[in-house]
């Protein structure tokens, strides 16, 4: 069966830092070892060890915690009972496995090293480990966390005879979990169960024994519907305590690989501090702002956003050359005038700071960069390209030289000049999208621009706005990147910029809040999803947004429907909605109100 109705992401191997080792483990198969660079200096370091699938997966979402941690692949075949046999006969075998980590992690750091918290995860037939590691007193002291994804399974009794056709379950496979449990129920343990609707009928599906684990503790499920990672669909939850069943969706091979590659969003509400709030609930905290644009002047005569509490403030566009008018010379009266206005009426600020146009007349960036030789013209332009046909390129706009040192020197200091004044004093600052074209040739490139050194040179600019903003929200907008199309042709460019968001704790979103877009589905926001509750996100919704038809129904997308895929889809911190009419008053306003 191929299930092709949710979207079934997958993470994509990349560089993680590090250390890497290997070295014979349970039954002489090789343990796969990851070391953060925190736990090489650290002399504590917390542990993850992942029972079967590809290592590399574990790695990825232990680094995602970035703390002082410690992930370990085991790997032992096929069947849960390969598993369960190796750490049942002898039980000793989880000791010499904590040893041997211990001994190379000791190695790495030169130093004595000691295990902290102790995270076991089983995936499918990997859970067979984590009974067995269970139900031996010791090791249930040992372990502080158990994380299981799509894999707590047992036999029919008798064997091969299903639930409705007489047949039990072996609960002989589920005590140890169920003890687990109860110490999770009471705050001792953290516990976290994930379940698909696959039922395999040889075997106990994941379904049948999660139930059977809520009706021994006396707790019952709360229908939800909500999006979870990857793309995946929730139908039901349970929470008591450090306890937790998660039901999902989905009963094909591709539902089940899912549950793999979420690790890192269900190891985070495993272990990490406010992970538990994963995924976003109804309750989750939406700040709306109203994007303004440059037509800054209605903010003093927009009744509606002034009179509505829901919305917390404004965002305002101002260019690069507004704010620098001459070298040196910088005019912030606009957003002076703008913030003790907003001030005055209760809203914030959230500033945009725009060097890039989509008009041939238009250009961003201040004049002496585009007269001053040392600059090399300062902005580039850009073009509207039908496909990958370069002969229908169309004079489109200008792009400012992000990549060229000298324009970003004078950019990095506009920025310095910028945080030095308003940060902390307003909500957030934004720089402009990532997207720019060049087209893939060559020919229309602008001098010393290339797709592979490109994405560096944003990062050198959110490394600079971060300087300048460490305590407003500094958010960069990465929607495409020049080189690439990830839903086909994915060179790792837009990933690489979101990867350094979230160690620098830049803020990432862009413009384009469209839940039916393909192009978005399959670029930015998973992205978006991947980075969510690690550093804030935001989108905005742009004129044509709620233009937009839902390809299923062939009705226009309403705001509602937007603030539900924001919230419980993306997991979005802000939206910033366009003031496109008739929307803005008629729907988006009365929808905020709670009035539509």
């Amino acid at each position: 069966m191929v299930e092709a109705t949710r979207a079934h992401e997958r993470l994509a191997r990349t560089e993680l830092g590090g250390t890497t080792r290997s070295f014979a483990g349970p039954a002489q198969r090789p343990v796969e070892l990851w070391i953060s660079e925190r736990a090489r200096t650290a002399g504590e370091f917390d542990l993850v060890i992942h029972f079967h699938g590809a290592a590399w997966l574990p790695h990825h979402a232990a680094s995602r915690l970035g703390t002082a941690i410690v992930a370990s692949a085991v790997n032992l075949g096929a069947g849960s009972g390969g598993y369960h046999r190796a750490f049942a006969e002898p039980p000793r075998t989880f000791d010499s496995l904590i040893t041997a980590i211990t001994r190379e992690v000791s190695a790495v750091t030169r130093k004595s090293a000691r295990v902290g918290r102790v995270a076991l995860v089983g995936f499918s037939a990997g859970h067979g480990a984590i009974r067995a590691i269970l139900r031996e007193r010791r090791h249930f002291e040992t372990v502080d966390a158990v994380l299981l994804l799509d894999g707590m399974h047992t036999s029919y009794v008798p064997e091969g005879i299903v639930l409705d056709k007489g047949g039990t379950l072996d609960t002989t496979n589920l005590t140890s979990f169920a003890d687990f449990a109860r110490a999770a129920i009471r705050g001792e343990k953290r516990f976290v169960v994930t379940h698909s609707e696959i039922f395999p009928g040889t075997f106990a599906s994941t379904t049948e024994t999660a139930d059977w684990l809520l009706r021994t503790l006396s707790l019952r499920r709360t229908p939800v519907l909500r999006w979870g990672p990857r793309g995946m669909q929730q139908l039901s939850e349970v929470r008591a305590g450090g306890f937790e069943v998660l039901g999902f969706a989905g009963n094909s091979a591709p539902d089940h690989v899912d549950h793999l590659h979420a690790m890192p969003e269900f190891l985070a509400r495993t272990l990490g501090s406010g992970a538990r709030d994963y995924p976003a609930s109804s309750s989750k905290a939406l700040r709306h702002y109203v994007f303004f644009g440059q037509e800054r002047e209605k903010l003093r005569t927009d009744s509606l956003f002034l009179r509505t509490r829901q919305v917390e403030g404004a965002q305002i566009t101002y260019t690069w050359r507004q704010l620098e008018p001459e070298k040196d010379g910088y005019d912030f009266s606009r957003i002076r005038d703008d913030l003790e206005f907003l001030s005055a009426n209760g809203k914030k600020l959230f500033m945009q700071l725009q060097d890039v146009s989509f008009s041939p007349s238009r250009i961003n960036v201040p004049p002496y960069l585009l007269s001053d030789p040392v600059y090399n013209g300062g902005a580039a332009k850009q073009y509207q390209i039908k496909g990958d046909d370069e002969s229908t390129a169309v004079f489109a706009g200008w792009a400012a030289r992000r990549w060229d040192p000298a324009v970003q020197e004078r950019f990095h200091k506009l920025l310095l000049a910028l945080g030095k004044e308003f940060d902390g004093r307003i909500e957030g600052i934004n720089l402009a999208e990532t997207s720019v074209t060049f087209g893939s040739s060559g020919r229309l490139f602008p001098p010393g621009f290339s797709f592979d050194t490109y994405p560096n040179a944003i990062v050198t600019n959110m490394k600079a706005m971060k300087r300048a903003f460490p305590k407003s929200v500094a958010m960069q907008y990465g929607n495409f990147m020049p080189g690439e199309w990830r839903a086909s042709n994915d060179k790792g460019y837009l990933r690489a910029v979101y990867r350094a968001a979230t160690e620098l704790n830049v803020a990432m979103g862009g413009p384009d809040l469209m839940p039916h877009r393909p192009g978005q589905l399959k670029t930015s926001y998973p992205l978006i999803r991947e980075v969510a509750g690690i550093v804030p996100t935001g989108l905005a919704v742009q004129d044509g947004n709620l233009e937009e038809l839902d390809p299923a129904t062939g009705k226009r997308v309403q705001a509602a429907e937007l603030v539900q895929f924001a919230r419980d889809n993306l997991r979005l911190d802000y939206i910033f909605w366009g003031i496109e009419e008739p929307y803005y008053s008629t729907e988006v306003i009365p929808f905020l109100r709670g009035t539509k």
